[in-house]
């Protein structure tokens, strides 16, 4: 069975280098592509999964970038959203064979490829909230269950130097240097809490307000906040960025 991403990079070199008279076919094979990916989930492992929900969020952002060469059938944007659903239904299950978190308890010896795992489904999962939050994507659809994911429990993505790492001596060194870094500071501890982009608006909405009534743990938040922006990369920039728009 081919790699729904594999797949997806074919349609995007071709979208990116399309004229006029080809863009029904890069619509015919996105659809393709849907309907392939919804019928076949239940056999894909995890990372066939993994790459079925990115190669779905690049079709979302096609459709938003091609206005002009979209077809006018609301029915394509409500399969895209659906068959998301359907899969990170799937990932959340297949999560809980690997780590719960991108950079939880980094004392225990976690596998390189377990923590790529989580972490590039997070960072999916921010695409798709950061789309969420500039446009309209909500058609209707039964979305709102216990198990969804919702903008503000979206966790923010790990450290540049730790997702850039090019192998795992190099993954472990950094876990290493960003525990030093957090060790060395005497502050207290934030129990199991990750950072979310709950806290980024919190944050944003603070400095708005210039509060400086603090409570100890939420100096600690900021603190961690305040290194967040030290180490993210560009997805954590536009997170960030769209975060002032909530």
């Amino acid at each position: 069975m081919s790699d729904p991403f594999i797949a997806c990079q074919e349609i995007a070199r071709t979208f990116y280098a399309k004229d006029n008279q080809i863009e029904p076919s890069i619509w015919h094979a996105i659809i393709s592509e849907q309907e392939r990916i919804y019928t076949h989930r239940a056999l894909f492992d995890k990372w066939q999964l993994l790459a079925s929900a990115q190669a779905l969020t690049i079709y979302l952002l096609i459709r938003i970038t091609d206005v002009v060469g979209t077809p006018h059938d609301a029915s394509i944007d409500t399969a895209l959203l659906f068959t998301l659903k359907e899969v990170y239904t799937l990932l959340h299950q297949a999560e809980q064979d690997s780590i719960s978190t991108a950079e939880q308890n980094i004392r225990t010896k976690q596998t390189w490829e377990d923590w790529i795992f989580v972490e590039s489904k997070l960072r999916t999962a921010a695409i798709y909230f950061i789309v969420a939050i500039h446009f309209d994507i909500e058609f209707g659809l039964p979305c709102n269950s216990e198990h969804d994911y919702k903008l503000e429990d979206v966790q923010l993505p790990a450290a540049k130097t730790l997702w850039e790492a090019g192998d795992e001596e190099t993954w472990r060194e950094e876990l290493k240097v960003l525990k030093r870094k957090r060790d060395a500071k005497d502050t207290i501890e934030v129990g199991e809490h990750k950072l979310t982009l709950h806290d980024l608006v919190r944050e944003n909405r603070s400095d708005a307000e210039e509060s400086h009534d603090e409570s100890k743990k939420e100096e600690v938040l900021r603190d961690r906040l305040d290194e967040w922006f030290e180490e993210f990369d560009e997805l954590g920039m536009i997170l960030a960025i769209s975060s002032t728009a909530i």
